[in-house]
């Protein structure tokens, strides 16, 4: 969650996945409900590489983030389009 792209901006995965729920739900305090629910997988690949997958659920549907993460060389690569949308906002913000 703290991958901040090739440049280091300081803007990381997590603010990423913070500003896509907020566009999502923008005047809502999402968390405070009580259908809302995240779930967290991580499935280790192999010795150096995991599945991490986020998975948010609230009133308007699920929202799926899903990484392949190198905790050696801190490669990440995404599994779907929306991953991929939030690594590529991470690596070319300023």
């Amino acid at each position: 969650m703290q991958y901040n792209g090739p440049n280091e901006s300081g803007y990381n995965v997590k603010n990423a996945v913070e500003d896509k729920i907020n566009d999502e739900y923008p005047s809502e305090k999402i968390f405070n409900e009580r259908n809302t629910k995240v779930e967290l997988d991580i499935t280790k690949i192999d010795l150096k590489e995991y599945q991490v997958i986020i998975n948010f659920k609230a009133h308007k549907g699920e929202i799926i983030f899903d990484w392949n993460v190198n905790i050696d060389s801190k490669k990440i690569e995404s599994n779907n389009l929306l991953s991929r949308s939030m690594i590529e906002k991470v690596n070319y913000i300023d």
